[in-house]
């Protein structure tokens, strides 16, 4: 059981600080340019006010997915990079589609947003088993 839950805090790190840039890279201009402040109706005035709270916050966030993410390797013995991907996408396939396809069914959010953010986070999940994966091939 101790093992479990013993997972590298350098692979949460980096998996965390992966996570921050990648979202700065796919919600920024660079990428998807316009369309997703005109898809959740946000004006680029507050795009540009993010404070430093936000980054925090979403370090955290990141650091509580590749911390779960350790375990779940660590529970199933996985240390391969294609175990990473494997992992990665299955916790897209299960938990994070399902969950963030319910604001679509329930909210009307639009279906374009929906797939934004489902790209972007099958992405981010998938970096972040690479990276754990590494880290706990050690």
């Amino acid at each position: 059981m101790i093992n479990f839950l013993k997972v590298n805090p350098i692979g949460i790190a980096l998996s965390a600080i992966a996570y921050i840039i990648l979202g700065i890279v796919v919600y920024s201009q660079w990428m998807l340019g316009k369309c997703w402040p005109e898809l959740v109706n946000h004006m680029q005035k507050q795009a540009d006010s993010i404070s430093i709270r936000v980054y925090l916050g979403t370090f955290f966030s990141a650091a509580l997915i590749a911390y779960a993410m350790g375990c779940f390797f660590n529970l199933v013995h996985a240390n391969t990079l294609a175990s990473g991907i494997l992992i990665g996408f299955l916790v897209w396939i299960g938990f994070i589609i399902p969950t963030t396809f319910s604001p679509v069914i329930f909210g009307k959010k639009p279906l374009g947003m929906f797939w934004l953010d489902a790209v972007y986070y099958l992405i981010a999940y998938i970096v972040i088993g690479l990276i754990t994966a590494k880290f706990n091939s050690r």
